[in-house]
């Protein structure tokens, strides 16, 4: 039997999705699996999902096969009219949304792939948002994982998600977002699992060889992500101003990722350094005084998870369940729910370098101990030969 996962995009965009997708897919198929990847021919979320970037065929990329389908013309004009009613906070109907569904990114070509071809794979669909993963279900639902990487948002309580989450074997990130999916349903979810997903463990850090390389010669604050307002940036870029005047620290705030340039103010405490390869990423962690992640929708935070790996504690927002809940059980973050908590909080920690630290090794115990590439792999790959096993005994 074969795995497939199927997502939108993947070789060129690193979303978290998209990572872990990735990850997860490599480390499947180090363990001894037959893993493939089943991709539409657009190469990121931030190009049109309505045309081709990549000629269809097989690639090879990381040494997973990667099937490419071309994307459907859809419709754009009637995605972006029901997006702007979602957006509106607008309640679709069940016709509107399958319309969303039909016109967002999607292949008629790759679902006619799993059609064809449903009785050689197991299919892993992720993330839940886009159309192609309703479609893919739909296609063959016996045969389906889903990684939905949940957030809460207008499109999550779409009835084509209720199916989604009612009718496939659901394999959650944290448990809170397993209580995210059984309040939209209104009901327990009773085929899933919470497994998390795997984090990389790097080779080497070195918080010293990253300042002198960016030429950063006070501490600073990290920020690691796509710079958009979907990720509270804005947020965080407005409190870590006022901390600023309110305290006259050098502090420095560093920015990591690619995204709308236009929300970084002219600062000279804000450092923006735009994309960094995984080595400088993973060093800028080991140099950080914290790393802040005040993203609301969050159905893991890899972030948060890298930053613990370098022993660096984390400030996140009260108001997303899972981050606050990974504090919580590592004692290794704070959360706070507006400016005064994050003023408050960032004080604290400068005043107090040794619980700082402690957190940061309570952050790294925590990481090894749940979220070990070996922890996951075993944990993903014992739910799929269960379910081989009982297609099978269903077929005889």
């Amino acid at each position: 039997m074969k795995v497939a996962f199927v997502t939108p995009w993947f070789g060129e965009f690193a979303g978290g999705a998209e990572r872990e997708a990735r990850f997860t897919a490599q480390h499947l198929k180090q363990a001894g699996l037959d893993v493939e990847i089943l991709t539409t021919c657009c190469r990121t979320p931030f190009e049109s999902w309505w045309k081709d970037s990549f000629k269809p065929g097989n690639y090879q990329i990381d040494n997973l096969l990667v099937r490419r389908f071309r994307v459907n013309k859809g419709n754009e004009e009637e995605y972006h009219r029901l997006n702007y009613k979602i957006i509106n906070k607008i309640k679709l109907s069940r016709e509107e949304e399958l319309n969303y569904s039909k016109n967002s990114i999607n292949s008629d070509e790759l679902i006619n792939f799993i059609i064809d071809n449903k009785a050689e794979y197991t299919f892993v669909l992720i993330p839940y948002f886009y159309g192609l993963i309703y479609w893919a279900f739909k296609a063959a639902p016996e045969r389906c994982l889903s990684i939905p990487c949940l957030h809460d948002e207008p499109q999550a309580y779409f009835s084509t998600t209720g199916e989604l989450l009612d009718n496939c074997f659901v394999l959650f990130n944290a448990p809170e977002e397993m209580e995210l999916a059984s309040r939209i349903l209104g009901k327990k979810i009773n085929n899933y699992e919470i497994i998390g997903t795997g984090v990389t463990r790097p080779e080497s850090l070195n918080g010293d060889d990253f300042k002198d390389k960016y030429r950063i010669h006070d501490d600073y604050i990290l920020y690691i992500g796509r710079k958009d307002k979907g990720k509270n940036l804005h947020v965080l870029i407005d409190y870590f101003i006022q901390y600023l005047e309110n305290t006259k620290d050098n502090l420095k705030l560093v920015l990591v990722g690619g995204g709308d340039d236009s929300i970084v103010p002219s600062n000279s405490n804000i450092i923006d350094l735009g994309l960094l390869d995984e080595q400088d990423k993973y060093n800028a962690y080991a140099g950080a005084f914290a790393t802040c992640n005040l993203s609301e929708n969050e159905s893991f935070s890899l972030v948060i998870m890298e930053s613990w790996l370098a022993s660096t504690p984390v400030i996140v927002s009260a108001l997303c369940p899972v981050t606050r809940g990974h504090c919580k059980k590592s004692n290794a973050g704070l959360f706070v729910a507006d400016q005064d908590e994050f003023i408050e909080s960032l004080i604290f920690l400068r005043e107090n370098e040794a619980i700082n630290r402690k957190m940061g090794i309570k952050g790294k115990s925590y990481v090894l101990t749940n979220y070990s590439w070996d922890v996951v792999t075993s944990r993903i790959m014992k739910i799929i030969k269960e379910k081989e096993t009982a297609l099978n005994e269903n077929i005889d």
